[in-house]
């Protein structure tokens, strides 16, 4: 046994300069050494320490280059040509690093023991970025920066693009007096989710957003790259849901300021062809970047509450993650509007 081991340590410098000499004979040396070190990698739940294949940016071969959970209905990747974001399927690289992300996201919520007025609708401050600032989406893998927002009373003639608006153009159209600006909207306030009172004719602003994304991913991720508009307030370490809230009311319900606020996107959409099921996934992968304007309206006494919001949506199992602790999401942004 012991002259065995002494024989395999003899000869093993030899093995090892024979591989090192065929890698580079035949070019392939990049990628031997690149094996060697994920044999010998540690392998860490440690987001931060993942490991994955390189391939250049631009288009792919979807099905070779990858394995797959659930496969995607196009062989390839093509940046010009984007398909609907729906055929890309998952990878199973994909789908490793969303577990990873989520261990992570268990892991800091069992390390923090949050007292209840932190619990539930409430946010972390950490989360809060500049307008300018590049901030990274970690379980998309993408960088953001939300670089300009404009707050504007006059919707200028080339934002109303039946293509681009999110809401009925003839009516949006409607809402709009002969010099771009907004007829008076009717609406009914809340404070506390309890009714207050409605008030006429109140002042609404158009707000666009200058966004540019990065992807960082190997796969097609195929996330949502719009913000979201929530209205919140710094209550000392925590941001809250505003007091007040509003619905409008008449010819303007559920038209202009529901759901996710965003009523605009000029980067084409991959959706449905119904106009109340646009969905704003926007496939990418390492390499391509967008830059493009979202827009909202948004009441003038809410304008110091409006923040653009990218949520991350926990997964996972939710009997272990707690889905309503918005103060523990790490992966959400918040950025203000003014």
């Amino acid at each position: 046994m012991k002259s065995t081991i002494k024989h395999i340590i003899h000869i093993l410098p030899i093995i090892i300069a024979a591989i090192l000499l065929y890698g580079a004979v035949t070019g392939k040396i990049t990628k031997i050494i690149s094996y060697t070190k994920n044999v010998t990698k540690d392998k860490s739940d440690d987001i931060t320490e993942e490991e994955t294949v390189s391939l250049p940016p631009g288009k792919i071969n979807l099905i070779d280059n990858f394995r797959w959970t659930s496969k995607p209905m196009v062989d390839e990747y093509d940046p010009d040509n984007r398909q609907k974001f729906q055929v890309y399927g998952e990878t199973v690289m994909e789908g490793e690093w969303n577990k990873k992300c989520e261990k992570e996201l268990e892991k800091y919520r069992e390390n923090i023991d949050l007292p209840k007025e932190k619990q539930g609708y409430v946010f972390n401050t950490d989360i809060v970025k500049n307008i300018g600032e590049e901030f990274e989406l970690i379980k998309s893998k993408r960088k953001v920066t939300i670089t300009n927002v404009t707050v504007n009373e006059v919707v200028d003639e080339k934002y109303l693009d039946k293509e681009k608006l999110l809401v009925d153009f003839d009516e949006f159209k409607g809402f709009l007096n002969e010099d771009g600006r907004f007829s008076g909207c009717n609406i009914r306030w809340f404070e506390n989710n309890k009714k207050k009172n409605k008030e006429n004719d109140v002042k609404l602003y158009w707000v666009v957003a200058d966004i540019n994304v990065k992807a960082e991913s190997e796969w097609v991720d195929c996330s949502d790259i719009v913000p979201s508009l929530e209205y919140l307030y710094k209550d000392d370490d925590v941001m809250r849901l505003a007091d007040k809230s509003y619905m409008m009311e008449g010819e303007w319900e559920n038209q202009i300021g529901e759901d996710s606020g965003v009523v605009y996107v000029d980067l084409g959409l991959y959706d449905f062809s119904d106009i109340n099921q646009r969905i704003l996934g926007y496939p990418m992968r390492k390499g391509d970047q967008v830059t493009f304007q979202a827009a909202y309206v948004i009441p003038e006494e809410m304008l110091d509450y409006a923040y653009l919001w990218y949520e991350c949506p926990d997964g996972g199992n939710e009997e272990n993650v707690h889905v309503d602790d918005y103060y523990t999401n790490i992966y959400d942004v918040l950025v203000k509007v003014k």
